[in-house]
């Protein structure tokens, strides 16, 4: 059994917890109650409907990545003065 497979027996649905989930290649639909979750870079994404870290990265995440890589780079490259450095020490 391939490491997809025993993932696939251990998952399960967070609305229900049926572990009668049907995998697509753009997202997972639960047989028992219908919930779907998207796919993302090919790992199934199961969190609740209102789970706030869902809604944060299936909006700020996103979006993050839409930006060009010009964008990300900028925002990457922040002052010294941003973080707190004595967390580090």
């Amino acid at each position: 059994m391939g490491k997809i497979e025993k993932l696939r027996r251990i998952l399960a649905c967070p609305e229900c917890h049926s572990k009668h989930l049907q995998y697509g290649a753009s997202d997972v639909t639960c047989g028992d109650c219908g919930s779907t979750y998207p796919v993302i870079h090919g790992a199934p994404f199961l969190l609740k409907r209102n789970s706030p870290v869902r809604e944060w990265y299936l909006t700020d995440v996103e979006a993050y990545q839409a930006q060009p890589v010009k964008n990300k780079i900028k925002n990457l490259l922040k002052t010294p003065e941003d973080y707190d450095l004595c967390a580090f020490t």
